[in-house]
């Protein structure tokens, strides 16, 4: 085939193959091989597989370090967001069973370790659509009498300026009463320390712990891009903010998928119409920890 078609048109033939397929080609031969390999077709494929971005939803398993995982399009998994049986498992290795961020295909994993000292964390990369693994990432220390462990969340970004994939750790320090924001490049040997922001950008629901309020950062490095999106109350949504634990799963016009967690043993998962500020469907799904994350399948390396 490549002694017949011109390079340009094989490339761009095997751009619009899934990457299961493009994986078992790698096998074929070298030429096979070096041409998936090629940059120019993980970009090619990447910018065509991101025209339908897709939502992985996952539940992971008492006692089973997997995940159960259904990969769909936000739409239909408005209209059917619970099947009784997923479509596809991802064997998550111990001890990686947090999963924080999806970005261009791979997805962000955190494990920690505590002390009476220090806490320190990590994290590690992963394209399941290809099966390859990052490293793990130097350890990130903090002293347990300035950071608050309780009060650390973590992002996952493609920095196009770099080109390169970041972790960012925001951490509330309580020397300075501001939170701490720590940066970690895929291929770096260090966590960076970078800005500080003020807790109030940060804050959620601790008022009055009766709205939900919904926020979007445009930019890590610039408190003010923080913008207000929606409020919710949970008297609306007929939950209590003491007894269940909620999450936000997609958004899709003017309709909220959201996932609380009850008495810990099963989530249930409501469909929420905010222009009508009203529950349009809810079911029961029997998995105590859910969550979702949006995902395209590429090609693009974890290393």
């Amino acid at each position: 085939m490549a002694g017949i078609l011109p390079p340009e048109l094989i490339l761009e033939i095997l751009s619009w193959l899934p990457v299961t397929s493009l994986m078992r080609f790698r096998c074929v031969s070298k030429t096979w091989k070096f041409f998936i390999s090629n940059p120019y077709l993980v970009k090619l494929h990447f910018e065509k597989s991101s025209r339908n971005p897709q939502i992985l939803l996952m539940a992971t398993q008492r006692y089973n370090p997997c995940f159960l995982a259904r990969l769909c399009s936000l739409p239909c998994l408005i209209q059917n967001p619970a099947p009784s049986s997923c479509g596809r498992t991802f064997r998550c290795p111990k001890p990686y069973e947090y999963l924080f961020g999806s970005c261009n295909g791979l997805l962000s994993l955190h494990n920690s370790l505590s002390t009476k000292k220090y806490e320190e964390h990590w994290v590690r990369f992963w394209n399941p659509a290809t099966n390859i693994w990052s490293r793990p990432s130097p350890r990130l220390r903090l002293n347990l009498r300035i950071y608050d462990p309780d009060e650390i969340d973590f992002g996952f970004a493609y920095d196009d300026r770099r080109d390169n994939y970041m972790v960012v750790a925001i951490v509330l320090d309580r020397s300075i009463g501001k939170r701490s924001v720590w940066v970690y490049c895929m291929g770096d040997v260090r966590w960076r320390r970078s800005v500080t922001s003020p807790i109030f950008f940060l804050t959620r629901d601790e008022i009055e712990s009766t709205i939900i309020a919904l926020f979007a950062l445009k930019d890590v490095r610039d408190e003010r891009s923080w913008s207000w999106l929606l409020n919710v109350s949970y008297e609306t949504l007929n939950i209590s903010p003491y007894l269940h634990q909620l999450q936000i799963l997609g958004m899709l016009g003017d309709l909220l998928l959201l996932s609380y967690t009850y008495l810990d043993a099963s989530n249930i998962i409501i469909t929420f119409n905010f222009k009508e500020n009203k529950v349009e469907h809810t079911q029961t799904y029997y998995r105590k920890f859910i969550f979702s994350c949006n995902y395209v399948p590429s090609l693009i390396l974890s290393v």
